[in-house]
């Protein structure tokens, strides 16, 4: 875990502050630059250190230490960290599928930001998180904080238990699984191979050909798999080009646009039968 997190394991009864969408605003001004996402992947976010404000259904909230944020699908809720966000350590929690993955982000008091690892945890813990959400929805508030509790006592049990015995880092196929969870949960943005770098410690050559090897594709390639099933979630839930792009780390709607067509044409030209490349283009062979 993070230098910078405020505690030494992850007991329950320090995340007394339990925040979903239904609750009111507490600051009345949002981060400047603060941009918003929204996604099918439910979200719980613990704040370990610092006070930064963290935007949650166009409200603001205080994220002190001890806070959980619970955030539902398709809830709108900030977008990475803006520049100026005071320094402070965070562990997010992704509900995806299949998966349950637990990674700690770190604002730096430079303003630089560090990713700490992505941990998978138990697909049951998935199963039992997503069951208690959709119990607590429609309940009383007060109620509804007691489902979260519970939930919160879970994920930190695990959490502890996976401070206590971690996985082998080196272990096959692991280092390819890091890559590909920390490119999922960031729908492929700051997914750069100098991002990758920085994030595993290992170079970029190595990085692509254990990712080639293990997983049967290169990581441009699995990026543009993640961004292309995020996107026909989005579309099919109506969220805006400029939204969808923002999301998937696109500078503006117009490079989305041609990433776009630059992956349609990748992917038509697989589907052409029989053929080889030459310089001139696909001849039938």
């Amino acid at each position: 875990m993070a230098k910078e997190a405020t505690l030494t394991w992850f007991a329950a009864a320090r995340f007394s502050r339990l925040i979903d969408a239904d609750m009111p605003g507490e600051i009345a001004a949002e981060p400047a630059g603060c941009a918003r996402e929204r996604h099918a992947e439910r979200e719980i976010m613990l704040a370990l250190a610092g006070e930064p404000g963290f935007v949650l259904a166009g409200k603001c909230f205080a994220a002190l230490p001890g806070t959980v944020f619970f955030i539902d699908r398709w809830q709108a809720h900030q977008l990475d960290y803006p520049v100026g966000t005071e320094p402070c350590c965070h562990l997010w929690i992704h509900l995806h599928d299949r998966e349950l993955l637990a990674g700690e982000i770190a604002v730096l008091a430079d303003g630089g930001r560090q990713s700490h690892g992505i941990a998978r945890l138990p697909a049951e813990l998935l199963t039992v998180l997503n069951r208690r959400w959709e119990q607590a929805a429609g309940i009383a508030p007060e109620k509804r904080r007691e489902v979260y509790a519970g939930m919160v006592r879970l994920l930190c049990d695990e959490l502890d238990l996976l401070r206590l015995a971690p996985g082998a880092v080196d272990a096959p196929g692991e280092l390819s699984a890091a890559v590909a969870h920390y490119i999922a949960v960031h729908y492929g943005r700051r997914a750069s191979l100098a991002e990758l770098e920085k994030f595993t410690g290992y170079n970029r050559y190595h990085l692509m050909r254990v990712f080639k090897r293990d997983k049967g594709v290169t990581i441009g390639e699995y990026i543009n798999q993640v961004r292309r099933g995020a996107t026909a979630k989005a579309v099919a839930q109506g969220l805006r080009q400029k939204e969808i792009a923002m999301q998937l780390g696109f500078g503006s709607v117009a490079a989305f646009w041609l990433w776009q067509e630059r992956d349609r044409r990748r992917r038509q030209a697989r589907t052409v039968p029989e053929c080889r490349r030459e310089r001139s283009g696909y001849l039938e062979a």
